[in-house]
């Protein structure tokens, strides 16, 4: 029982440690350009998705404020952390170069991802009760943790994720009623 508990404390210190090497390791242009694909992809599959399950609606947030406020704190967290958590301490570093994609880590990881969510909505942010146990939403979380997994596995950055990631979780609160769906009581669903 030591040993697995020193074995596991070593594996979190070497991510620890490794921190500034991934924090500092950008994406190359073709980078980006996968980062465009996938998230095109990932916009096709959740717009659809999300309109036909009636959990996307329309509704454009007009306060420059609360604008302001959400993209700004929104790549804190959840964009950075949870990239941090879920992808670098999570999955085995892409520069390991393993001969294929570690399927049954990257599986573990997302059902990690996913559960996680309503975890939160039950612990800590109890006003998401609703949505982060909605079935739509546990299946978009599931695909964003897809897509984020193969940006950082192709591009060996946190950062390519952590921006897919950003700008999906902005898009929702800002302009697909999520902050409604978060923050006030009457969602239709």
């Amino acid at each position: 029982m030591i040993e697995l508990i020193k074995a596991i404390a070593n594996l979190i210190l070497n991510k620890i440690a490794s921190l500034p090497v991934v924090l500092g390791t950008l994406p190359s242009k073709n980078d980006w350009l996968l980062g465009i694909v996938l998230l095109l992809f990932y916009g096709l599959v959740a717009l659809f998705w999300g309109f036909k399950s009636n959990f996307f609606h329309l509704r454009l947030l007009t306060s420059p404020l609360k604008v302001s406020q959400i993209i700004m704190t929104s790549f804190f967290a959840p964009a950075l952390l949870e990239e941090i958590v879920f992808r670098v301490f999570l999955l085995p570093q892409p520069t390991q170069n393993l001969e294929q994609l570690p399927w049954i880590v990257i599986t573990i990881d997302l059902l990690i991802f996913v559960v996680y969510h309503p975890l939160n909505a039950l612990t800590f942010f109890p006003k998401a009760n609703v949505t982060f146990l909605n079935y739509t939403f546990l299946s978009l979380t599931a695909l964003l943790g897809f897509i984020c997994v193969i940006a950082y596995w192709q591009s060996g950055s946190v950062w390519l994720p952590v921006i897919l990631h950003w700008i999906t979780v902005i898009t929702w609160l800002i302009g697909l009623g999520g902050y409604d769906r978060l923050y006030k009581i009457d969602t239709n669903n």
